[in-house]
């Protein structure tokens, strides 16, 4: 079910600006009916076109991170102070995604929108100044449509189904690394709680087998910016041993459209029915299953233990 064809992608840098009582829009992005002669990119001026555009706008996620009092600590299980930060920024983006729109016409039965509003709470409750902002389109169990907005380093990428990937309106498209010990490689966090012990033991497992393969490791405690700077070609793969919809959707679309491999435990392609969510080089794809289905093998995880959502 491919956009291309039927919706195409804007990004104008006037809308990191755009305020609802002061509020703070952080994806700068809009979605526009497909008409003759509108293109993906972007020009001085926010968008590259060709004729008229159209005069209604659906602008995506005016979400308010800014305006979000940092919860206090509240155990790694999170808190109620979590929870007000998440309302914070889900309310208004998701007035806003719900609101008639007259020239999509009616959504198309199993669309829906999924939006994590802060991706990396413990960084946020900890004043650690790296948190993403995630939105998808999702039909079915297929992500079409993603962005994801990363307040603090300035950075908003996007990317739907067959249009391609941009950061902050420039196209951007997977260049290395060739070898895996060039590579920087994104973990995703350990579980917390009475059933994540084989999982951990999985990721150890990893850990333990790329420290010696890899350039670096990095866990960075979001995967929206583990997916996103997949994208960018900042890390050469990225691992997480999980697959929560909010979580991985919107980076996931981003990842692939950008020309990563992103796939299922099994190496199957990635959708939200998936278990884990593998993202990868090209180059890199073929090592880093080989380590994450080893280290499945020999601790018993199977990704059941952590379904999808």
């Amino acid at each position: 079910m491919p956009l291309a064809g039927r919706f195409v992608l804007a990004f104008s840098p006037r809308e990191r600006a755009w305020s609802t009582d002061r509020g703070w829009n952080p994806f700068g992005f809009r979605i526009l009916p497909a008409r003759a002669g509108v293109v993906l990119g972007r020009s001085n001026h926010g968008h590259k076109h060709r004729g008229s555009l159209p005069t209604q706008l659906l602008t995506v996620g005016p979400a308010n991170l800014g305006r979000a009092s940092r919860p206090a600590p509240g155990g790694r299980h999170g808190s109620e102070d979590n929870s007000k930060c998440d309302s914070t920024t889900r309310l208004p983006a998701r007035n806003r995604c719900s609101a008639p729109f007259p020239s999509f016409g009616a959504p198309a039965s199993g669309t829906r929108w999924v939006l994590d509003p802060v991706d990396g709470t413990a960084n946020l409750t900890h004043d650690i100044p790296l948190t993403g902002i995630s939105l998808a389109l999702v039909a079915d169990e297929d992500p079409l449509l993603g962005v994801i907005a990363l307040p603090q380093l300035g950075r908003t990428y996007w990317a739907a189904d067959g249009l391609g990937a941009c950061r902050d309106g420039h196209p951007i498209r997977i260049a290395g690394p060739a070898r895996l010990d060039e590579a920087m490689i994104a973990i995703g966090d350990y579980g917390a709680g009475p059933d994540t012990a084989v999982r951990n033991a999985a990721m150890l497992e990893i850990h333990a087998a790329l420290a010696p393969r890899a350039q670096r490791i990095r866990m960075l405690g979001t995967a929206a910016a583990d997916l996103a700077l997949v994208a960018d070609s900042a890390f050469g793969a990225s691992i997480t041993l999980g697959n929560r919809t909010w979580d991985m959707a919107a980076g996931a679309v981003i990842a692939r459209e950008a020309g990563a491999h992103v796939t299922d435990l099994d190496g199957t392609d990635h959708t939200t029915a998936s278990r884990c969510t593998i993202a990868a080089a090209p180059a890199l794809i073929d090592d880093i299953l080989g380590i994450v289905q080893h280290a499945s093998t020999v601790t018993g995880f199977t990704g059941q233990e952590d379904l999808a959502c």
